[in-house]
């Protein structure tokens, strides 16, 4: 019957709906389950209440982003990256494990892993990490270096011999590697590789085969200074005090890389979120006179924490080795202004106007080192310490009448001794004699043991 066959189709439409709804549900089900079961193996967020707001956020973003795509290679080791560069090792390494079994063939997961386990003092996993690596990417240079420096540790020479020669054979000339070096201005890495092969022959007394591979590290143009402070022990070992010396002097006038330029290391300051860190960070850019690089960190630095006195401190002297006193003394003061009780701020804002004076006046810029100095006092008048400075600029410009005016007007701010023994010697230069035994009168009622004040008055 007509109707019997139309109540079958939609009893049939409806079990066979209702049955793809059921396998939705549970391949929904199946999904999430597999979902969690794959968050389940990200680390746990750490407490971050004492953490930088932006070390905080930079976490907290990097870890939604993971559980929401547990399985994606690129989010879970974006979470291990993000926890390295704010110095969050346990869960670094958790991550990094996670990455690492997504994306077994991706070198970053465990050079990063091998690289915070070095950091740690746990060199049998550093190795271990490394080696990983290298099984499937023989040609990894930095990885078959960081592997020498564990196993050199760990005390396996043979080893880490073998792992020094194979960075050195893998940092040829249009190398990754190599161009790395080039671009951050760095040695080669293979200068590095060569020192670490000097280091265990020394340890195994081997001082001329030493002498050879220092002798290679240290031609180029770059070189480490730590080549030749090796270098310079042995040839004293070896009773060869000239060429000792010359390596000694060689070491002074080179600079202190500790490790080869780094991709990775340098994609780790990109993402760090922590202004100590960056700080950090920068100080050393600025050992090794890489003053843009570590300009560029200082800057993210107070982005990420405003008014940092430390890192206000450290850009302050890359824009004065740049060549821009006027802005780092502004900088130094702001931060002064927001950081009243902080002495090292005190301190540097008035050294570094005075060398800045000095500079100028030594090169007879005398316009712009009293230019400079005027601006400063003008735009903060209430601070003794740059009226100080300014006083002291025309003391030693011997524009007497300037310097008492300079002096007075620190005396309405702060009263020293030292501030009126300097204007007892200006006005006697200017002939104002009475004025002059005033002032040593008061310098000696503030220190009555001023021996200097004292001869000064016994003077006619």
């Amino acid at each position: 019957m007509p109707g019997t066959d139309t109540a079958r189709r939609r009893i049939v439409f409806a079990a066979g709906a209702a049955a793809l709804v059921a396998a939705a549900l549970a391949a929904m089900f199946l999904l999430g389950r597999d979902r969690r079961e794959a968050a389940g193996l990200l680390p746990d967020l750490p407490d971050l209440a004492a953490a930088p707001d932006s070390v905080s956020r930079h976490l907290s973003d990097a870890d939604r982003a993971a559980r929401r795509a547990p399985d994606d290679p690129e989010a879970v080791g974006s979470l291990a990256l993000a926890y390295h560069a704010d110095g969050y090792p346990g869960p670094a390494l958790t991550a990094y494990a996670r990455a690492e079994s997504l994306a077994p063939a991706d070198p970053r997961w465990p050079y990063g892993a091998g690289l915070l386990l070095a950091g740690q003092g746990d060199d049998t996993g550093a190795a271990g990490a490394q080696s990983r690596l290298l099984a499937r990417d023989a040609a990894h240079a930095l990885a078959a270096y960081r592997l020498g420096e564990a196993l050199e540790r760990l005390g396996r020479s043979d080893g880490a011999m073998d792992a020094y020669r194979r960075a050195a054979e893998a940092d040829a000339p249009g190398s990754p590697w190599a161009r790395a070096s080039e671009e951050s201005r760095y040695p080669r890495l293979r200068a590095f590789a060569l020192m670490g092969q000097a280091r265990v022959h020394v340890e195994a007394g081997r001082l001329e085969e030493a002498e050879a591979a220092l002798a290679s590290a240290t031609e180029s143009d770059i070189t480490i200074a730590a080549a030749h402070s090796l270098l310079s022990r042995v040839y004293a070992r070896q009773g060869r005090e000239p060429e000792a010396r010359r390596e000694e002097l060689r070491a002074a006038d080179s600079l202190p890389f500790a490790e080869p330029a780094d991709p990775f290391r340098k994609d780790l300051e990109e993402r760090c979120r922590h202004p100590d860190l960056l700080t950090v960070a920068a100080q050393s850019a600025i050992r090794l006179r890489h003053l843009e690089r570590a300009e560029d960190l200082l800057q993210w630095a107070l982005e990420c924490r405003p008014g940092d006195p430390p890192a206000v401190i450290a850009l302050a002297e890359v824009l004065s080795r740049t060549g821009r006193v006027p802005e780092a003394v502004a900088l130094l003061m702001r931060a002064r202004q927001a950081h009243p009780d902080n002495a090292l701020l005190t301190e540097r804002v008035w050294k570094m106007a005075r060398a800045c004076a000095i500079e100028f006046t030594t090169a007879q810029r005398l316009t712009e080192a009293e230019g400079l100095l005027v601006s400063l006092v003008r735009t903060w008048p209430e601070d003794p310490d740059l009226r100080t400075v300014l006083a002291e600029y025309y003391e030693m410009v011997r524009d007497h009448v300037n310097a008492i005016l300079a002096y007075r007007e620190v005396l309405k701010r702060r009263v020293t001794p030292d501030v009126h023994a300097h204007l007892a010697h200006l006005l006697r230069a200017v002939g104002y004699e009475g004025e002059a035994r005033m002032a040593a009168e008061a310098a000696l009622a503030l220190d009555p043991d001023n021996a200097e004040m004292k001869a000064f008055l016994e003077k006619n």
